[in-house]
């Protein structure tokens, strides 16, 4: 069967009233109108061999997105200047990212070309996406450990910053999702480059607004090495045990900068709403 691996309920955010995006392929560098459910999926992309099931995978996926999709939609909806979080609620939300980025095209791609990794990548996506809270992932057994050492550590050094765009330019969503964006710097410099991460994650969750996942060291970077304003860098505070996650405005620049980076790295292409 096809399965998506950017879901549908964040791709139907894009798509007119009958389900339709704009849809421009890198392989013949054509626009084309299309179904949400033609894009960004995959032939039996998370079938495991191994399980009698051969949709265990897909749907524990599909019950995440069931049990997170609500949260999405008061991000996108939020008419305040800000949306008040609960700690399990935020940290299920950074779970969820990171999902996205383990069961993504390219990162499948690349586990497939190493033994070991190939080995272990279904078995810790089955146990990431049961993963609803920070206890979740530090004790699940099938998650291979040094994966998950490294997500617990990202879940320590990466907040969330939830923008909404200012001017005509939306937001685009390509099948690199989400899009890193490095910081090379002395500031930054060896403890980032030793381990290859990204200081910028972008995940447009609508025309209208983007999740960015920052590194806590980009307080202390110069503005002038930074490709987006370092005010709407800034993430939630906490409140009597609650998180307040401010809406910042991301202007025209900005937001033509994340598009430039998500179609630069999407290989397969990138969808925008009609």
């Amino acid at each position: 069967m096809r399965q998506h691996y950017i879901p549908q309920f964040i791709l139907r955010n894009f798509a007119d009233e009958n389900n339709k995006v704009r849809f421009s392929s890198n392989d013949d560098k054509k626009s084309r109108i299309a179904k949400v459910e033609n894009v960004f999926q995959e032939w039996d992309m998370y079938v495991d061999e191994n399980l009698e099931n051969h949709l265990y995978i897909e749907n524990s996926l599909s019950q995440y997105e069931s049990d997170i999709a609500p949260l999405f939609k008061r991000l996108n909806e939020a008419k305040e200047k800000f949306v008040w979080l609960e700690m399990d609620e935020y940290y299920s939300l950074m779970i969820f990212l990171r999902l996205l980025f383990f069961r993504s095209k390219d990162f499948k791609d690349a586990a497939m070309k190493n033994e070991i990794i190939k080995a272990e990548w279904p078995k810790s996506l089955l146990g990431l996406s049961k993963c609803r809270t920070l206890d979740d992932l530090k004790y699940n057994r099938e998650i291979q450990e040094g994966f998950k050492a490294s997500l617990v550590e990202e879940m320590e050094w990466y907040y969330i910053v939830l923008a909404e765009r200012l001017g005509s330019d939306g937001y685009i969503i390509s099948s690199a999702y989400p899009t890193g964006w490095k910081v090379l710097s002395r500031n930054l410099g060896f403890a980032l480059m030793s381990i290859a991460m990204p200081v910028l994650y972008f995940y447009p969750i609508s025309p209208n607004r983007i999740i960015i996942l920052a590194h806590k060291m980009i307080p202390q970077e110069p503005e002038t090495n930074l490709p987006v304003r370092k005010d709407l860098l800034k993430g939630a505070g906490l409140f009597n045990g609650r998180l307040k996650l401010p809406i910042w405005k991301m202007c025209g620049k900005d937001v033509r900068f994340a598009n430039e980076q998500i179609k630069k790295y999407g290989r397969y292409g990138y969808v925008s709403a009609l």
